[in-house]
């Protein structure tokens, strides 16, 4: 992983030494939202609504909007500029999450799985004390954590997601609405997704 062309870390190295070199770099603010600018200075406005996004898109020119909370817990910022091969209208949906909080939510969706009714109430009663990974994981083989530990998604999640339209329809609001849409919809996917494969991970442990 390069960062101003020099190596931050090793990609083949363990998931937790990839991960601190990563936050090194991070600039989330107080919501877990990036504080680095897609565009340089000069290019960041707030969005105040559906008809000045489309003055933004039709006009043509670069510019970057601030973050701005929408449904779900998502948020997200808009930006048009001119690249090699054109101009290119973007929309990034970010939805903040942490990997403890990815694990958590696995961890969760197995237990109720659980058709022991026993371990199950033994797992929730220990889930309030500890909290819901901890209760599972005192509840199997002392390997568990160290393998946990391994997995990327220990370390790692899918936080955000972008969306892209070029050439004419990067100058089409009824394009770009679309994209919000489907960038908003392939975002709580992903997360859905990575979610039951951690949860299917964890359940392999418990069995």
């Amino acid at each position: 992983m390069l960062a101003d062309g020099r190596v931050v870390a090793d990609l083949n190295t363990e998931p937790a030494r990839i991960a601190a070199a990563y936050a090194s770099m991070a600039a989330p603010d107080e919501n877990g939202l990036s504080l680095w600018p897609v565009l340089g200075d000069g290019h960041r406005t707030s969005f105040r609504n559906a008809a000045q996004m489309r003055v933004l898109i039709e006009d043509g020119r670069d510019f970057e909007t601030l973050w701005t909370a929408e449904k779900q817990g998502l948020s997200a910022r808009v930006w048009r500029t001119q690249t090699y091969e054109g101009e290119l209208l973007a929309v990034e949906y970010v939805r903040p999450t942490s990997a403890a909080q990815l694990l958590a939510d696995a961890a969760w969706d197995v237990i109720t799985r659980i058709k022991d009714r026993t371990l199950q109430r033994e797992l929730m009663k220990r889930s309030e004390q500890g909290g819901i990974l901890q209760a599972f994981l005192s509840a199997r083989h002392k390997e568990a954590e160290a393998n946990l530990a391994q997995l990327a998604e220990a370390h790692f999640t899918v936080q955000g997601h972008v969306g892209r339209l070029t050439g004419s329809a990067a100058r089409d609001f009824e394009a770009f609405r679309a994209l919000q849409r489907a960038t908003a919809e392939e975002l709580l996917g992903l997360q859905d997704r990575v979610v039951k494969q951690v949860g299917a991970t964890l359940y392999g442990e418990l069995r």
